[in-house]
């Protein structure tokens, strides 16, 4: 009996050690999504709503620590994404998805600069 609660038991100790907790992922993965609805989208109030998703996951992965090799790397392509942020916080704040739909042209062209540079898998 005590052998087969082990069997049992051990797989699923095993299995919760190796599911840690990745802010990090977890934040670029919310990023991600939200980012595809709004490439997507043309409806402007739906955008925003995603936006905000997108930027409250950005504001977590800023804050995250990566390898010490790739933090000045990261903290950089942080850097390029911010006035982007600002850009188009502005051109949704104006109703302007026509520019807002450019500039996530912009941020997808960073954000895969930066995947490549640090070596990202999808």
């Amino acid at each position: 009996m005590k052998l087969l609660l082990l069997i049992i038991v051990l797989p699923a100790v095993l299995l919760m050690g190796c599911s840690k907790h990745d802010e990090l992922h977890e934040s670029m993965e919310s990023m991600g999504e939200s980012f595809k609805v709004m490439r997507k989208s043309d409806d402007i109030a739906a955008v925003k709503a995603e936006w905000v998703n997108f930027k409250q996951a950005q504001l977590v992965a800023q804050k995250q620590k990566v390898p010490a090799e790739d933090q000045s790397e990261f903290d950089n392509g942080m850097n390029e994404v911010s006035p982007l942020i600002d850009k188009i916080d502005a051109a949704l704040n104006a109703d302007d998805l026509a520019a807002a739909k450019g500039l996530f042209k912009q941020l997808g062209e960073v954000r895969k600069e930066y995947h490549d540079k640090l070596n990202v898998d999808k």
